[in-house]
């Protein structure tokens, strides 16, 4: 079955991959590719309005504030968080069109 989406709907996605960093490696530039891929598949299936919200903070999580060694924890997911934002950032800027149309009717 082949998914289609309407051209005109606007599609809003959270961005996801936050669960590869809780292993300590730095894999941004993995889940910029794979966010990549996922809204260009979205593109060749009709879509052609889409909000990409960055990956939400998980260092401010209650599991995270509350580990073992959690300022250690807090800095370094903070910081791969914040890599992974702009290397999406940069990439689906430069590679997929993201596009927001508001229209306000009188």
């Amino acid at each position: 079955m082949k998914l289609t989406l309407f051209s005109d709907a606007l599609i809003i996605v959270q961005l996801g991959g936050n669960n590869d960093f809780f292993t300590g490696d730095n894999k941004t530039f993995d889940v910029a590719e794979n966010a990549r891929r996922a809204l260009e598949n979205m593109a060749r299936q009709g879509a052609r309005r889409v909000v990409a919200l960055n990956l939400a903070d998980l260092s401010q999580a209650p599991g995270v504030r509350s580990a073992e060694f959690s300022d250690e924890l807090k800095m370094r997911i903070a910081m791969l968080v914040a890599e992974a934002n702009m290397v999406c950032n940069y990439r689906l800027a430069r590679k997929v069109f993201v596009v927001v149309e508001f229209k306000i009717s009188p």
